[in-house]
């Protein structure tokens, strides 16, 4: 089997050495990624094509995993070319998107007859020592999607509804990341009105928990701040779509 995959950071490419490591081959397109991208890619052991036509025509399964503010654009580009090759490929967004966004890709893929599959992605990226990611999956081709399922990538079947795998992946992001953003609010508005060392020292004392966690991740939130945006404003589509602020 084929599984073509875009695009090859740290999720992509982890996600690509464990199916490679079943003999299930991997392709990808490099023209115009970063070059630790490229470094992953080829480290995963990812074939490596001249563009998407040629990422169309050698795959089974499209899998599309990149930041969310693109992945309505990437399907909106590579349907038509799954279109006009008549190949029977499954395009799968395992993007970090509502699911309104998600329900606009399915009828991207719909609009040119496109076989479409919803999948939320939780947990770090697969790597041996590490607890398997979860595939959660909605839509009427799970069987299809559960061929890719190792030791590392869990497949968890949702139901034939598009957009189910995409709220449990929000609602999941809002706790995890919506923590995380609290937390440094908090820091930062202890700082601005003065309270700054008292609060850490209120934390330290009655949520010692709280505090450790805050040390160790706080720190390095910057690094991933700019990919996050897009996430934060997709989980706040969705909660609205609950009716939740």
């Amino acid at each position: 089997m084929n599984v073509a995959i875009m695009g090859s950071g740290d999720m992509g490419s982890a996600v690509a050495k464990s199916l490679e490591s079943h003999d299930i081959n991997t392709l990808t397109c490099l023209a115009g990624r970063s070059q630790r991208s490229q470094e992953l890619a080829h480290s995963a052991g990812m074939t490596i094509v001249d563009d998407l036509s040629s990422l169309v025509a050698s795959a089974e399964i499209f899998l599309s995993i990149m930041p969310p503010a693109a992945a309505l654009k990437f399907a909106e580009k590579t349907c038509p070319i799954i279109a006009a090759s008549g190949k029977d490929v499954l395009f799968v967004d395992c993007n970090a998107v509502s699911p309104a966004t998600v329900g606009e890709i399915a009828a991207v893929a719909s609009d040119h007859k496109v076989r479409f599959q919803d999948v939320g992605i939780i947990g770090p990226a697969p790597r041996q020592g590490r607890s398997p990611v979860r595939f959660y999956t909605s839509g009427p081709w799970i069987g299809v999607v559960e061929k890719i399922s190792t030791e590392l990538i869990d497949v968890r079947p949702l139901g034939e509804d598009i957009g189910r795998a995409s709220a449990i992946k929000m609602v999941y992001a809002s706790l995890t990341k919506g923590t995380h953003a609290l937390r440094a609010a908090a820091l930062i508005a202890g700082d601005e009105l003065g309270v700054g060392a008292e609060i850490r020292a209120e934390w330290q004392q009655s949520l010692p928990d709280v505090d450790r966690a805050m040390e160790g991740r706080i720190p390095i939130l910057a690094a991933d701040s700019a990919r996050w945006t897009g996430e934060m404003r997709e989980i706040a589509e969705t909660y609205a779509s609950a009716g939740i602020t």
